[in-house]
């Protein structure tokens, strides 16, 4: 008798490129890469871009053209809570960092938060280029 070993997770997306897997299947982003790829598309999408939902997403990349300040990284770190609070219900945002790099005007961001239903805690980072 053959077993085949069951592969648990708990959630599941496909991912950003698509790749095949051993049975010619598509490979799926799973538990927290199916949701750090969520946290992206909702970041950096940014609203009136999905034609059937035009108030999905995010206005952080139009902070970009502000002024390169600790009042624009309130902003953004504001912008992203609240969308990811309505948007990425799997999610309890614990804390959002936002460092400054004067030097190279870039907004260093790390999202730490808990995925709800395994009550485990993970993080996301990204930079963003003051233009």
């Amino acid at each position: 008798m053959i077993t085949k070993e069951k592969k648990e997770f708990n959630y599941s997306d496909l991912p950003f490129v698509l790749k095949l897997n051993q049975h010619n299947d598509i490979s799926l982003a799973e538990n927290e890469k199916a949701i750090n790829q969520s946290i992206i598309n909702i970041l950096y999408c940014s609203k009136n871009k999905r034609y059937l939902n035009p108030e999905f997403g995010c206005n952080i990349l139009s902070f970009l053209f502000e002024e390169f300040s600790e009042e624009t990284a309130r902003k953004i770190g504001n912008e992203i809570k609240n969308k990811l609070h309505f948007y990425e219900p799997r999610i309890i945002i614990k804390v959002i960092n936002i460092n400054l790099n004067e030097n190279e005007k870039l907004y260093e961001i790390e999202i730490q938060y808990v995925i709800k239903k395994i009550q485990k805690i993970s993080s996301i980072t990204f930079s963003l280029q003051a233009l």
